[in-house]
């Protein structure tokens, strides 16, 4: 669903919270950034860890499209 019709709720104490699939895609967002990092910042990264952030970013993805296709259901 587009962004506005995932709003931020409004919980006690004047705290806010984004809907779930906000959340999945700032986890798809976050771990991306920390891959492209990874491969940009040094030629030196273990390629273990390159594969292990892969994993990471791919997980979260897989998340994501799964969420959001309960939710088409």
């Amino acid at each position: 669903s587009p962004p506005e019709l995932r709003p931020i709720i409004q919980i006690d104490g004047g705290k806010s919270m984004s809907s779930d699939i906000n959340e999945l895609y700032r986890r798809v967002i976050y771990r991306n950034n920390t891959l492209t990092d990874l491969l940009t910042t040094s030629r030196s990264t273990p390629g273990e860890l390159v594969m292990c952030q892969e994993k990471l970013v791919q997980e979260a993805v897989d998340t994501l499209l799964d969420n959001g296709s309960a939710d088409n259901q």
